[in-house]
């Protein structure tokens, strides 16, 4: 494991970079570990993709904080699993990786609550949820999908 300084800079291909150099691992050995291509690692490394689904499948591998490395907010290193992170009362109780996905903008504040709300529901709640979901007349959905497309 080297011990490079950690970027200082908000790029992802920073982040990335540092956080493989760190762990050792080659642009391939990362790819297999992520189930990503190596031109998928190399476009984040070098600048030309700055978002991506699977960034955070990366943090795994790269041990480090999955939020530090999709936004740059926070630490890169992970908390020790028996510790646990009480956030402030203002912030808000979506888990980080919702959070990511917001500020990488994949989905909306909106949609995140309810995803969460969602997976935090009984059965029971879950198929509410899909009930009313499923309720929707296909012509709206048609008009916010073209809308989220614009």
């Amino acid at each position: 494991m080297q011990n490079t300084p950690t970027p200082t800079t908000g790029k992802l291909k920073d982040r990335l970079a540092w956080a493989r150099e760190r762990k050792g691992m080659t642009q391939q050995q990362l790819a297999s570990a992520a189930k990503v291509a190596q031109s998928t690692i190399a476009s984040w490394e070098n600048g030309a993709r700055e978002t991506g689904r699977k960034i955070t499948a990366l943090a795994d591998p790269l041990d480090v904080d999955e939020l530090w490395l999709a936004t740059g907010k926070g630490s890169p290193y992970r908390q020790a699993a028996h510790m646990s992170v009480v956030p402030p009362p203002n912030a808000t109780s979506l888990p980080e990786q919702l959070q990511a996905q917001v500020l990488l903008g994949h989905l909306t504040e909106r949609e995140a609550a309810l995803l969460h709300k969602f997976r935090m529901a009984n059965d029971e709640g879950k198929r509410m949820f899909e009930t009313i979901a499923n309720s929707a007349p296909k012509d709206e959905l048609t008009v916010v999908h073209n809308q989220a497309n614009s």
